[in-house]
């Protein structure tokens, strides 16, 4: 039991500086630099916990299920973010942003297929840039250059001395 709630001070540790220092004075209202600081300080969390749990053979219970240190991380974090993140973001008045980043707004701006119009397509499909990729000879200098490199590299991974990398990783 102990071991578990080290991991939840540390989840809590990790959410309370995000919530209370780091997003509002980094993030403030942009929701895409909230979302890539919690991608930053999430990794961040299970960084410190793997610190602490890596290699041990401690078993953890999440409700009632045992689970190593991995999942019980992954789970605890998620159930203990999900309400203060959907609290933070209904205090700010950012839900209709957060939901326009995923594609799930009416605002045109933020959700990247919106942005694509018929004059998009049709400068792309016009572009001239990479004909000279297209031919009938490039095309099959291209096959034969990326077969030579997958025979190559399969060549190399068959010759290669296996006691050289399998000792590297045996402690």
């Amino acid at each position: 039991m102990a071991n578990e709630l080290i991991i939840v001070a540390i989840i809590l540790g990790g959410l309370a500086i995000s919530y209370l220092f780091i997003y509002p004075k980094i993030a403030g209202n942009d929701v895409r630099k909230m979302a890539w600081l919690d991608v930053l300080l999430s990794v961040l969390i299970f960084g410190i916990v793997a610190i602490i749990f890596m290699g041990t053979d401690q078993r953890f219970y999440f409700f009632g299920f045992e689970t190593n240190w991995v999942f019980f991380t992954i789970f605890t974090g998620a159930l203990l973010e999900l309400p203060l993140f959907f609290w933070y973001i209904k205090a700010r008045g950012l839900g209709r942003e957060y939901r326009a980043l995923w594609g799930f707004g009416n605002n045109g701006d933020t959700n990247w297929y919106s942005s694509i119009s018929a004059k998009s397509v049709e400068k792309q499909l016009n572009d001239t840039q990479w004909d000279g990729l297209r031919t009938a000879s490039a095309k099959k200098t291209l096959v034969i250059i990326a077969n030579l490199i997958i025979i190559s590299g399969a060549a190399i991974l068959w010759f290669a001395d296996d006691t050289l990398f399998t000792s590297a990783f045996i402690i």
